[in-house]
């Protein structure tokens, strides 16, 4: 039962958090899930997360954070191109 509120919970929060802000914000602590994971996993259970697992979830989170800051970028080219101010006529 706990369980079940706890994810009931997490997904109302998430579902408020995307209404909020941007996916270019919250997706970083998405792939933070992974590395709580790999936390929870040895603190609790005492598994040892191999070279596989390691360099594949790193793989994950490195490109995640490289799309999410290549979005970024392309959406601060938007706002500049939108704000740039109108020529003068001479």
């Amino acid at each position: 039962m706990t369980i079940g509120l706890m994810g009931g919970s997490a997904q109302i929060v998430l579902t408020i958090a995307y209404r909020s802000a941007s996916v270019s914000v919250l997706a970083p602590f998405d792939y933070m899930a992974l590395v709580y994971g790999f936390i929870m996993g040895f603190v609790f259970f005492s598994e040892v997360p191999d070279w596989y697992l390691i360099i594949g979830g790193a793989t994950v989170v490195t490109s995640g954070i490289y799309i999410v800051h290549c979005e970024a970028v392309v959406a601060r080219q938007r706002r500049k191109k939108q704000t740039l101010p109108l020529p003068a006529d001479a």
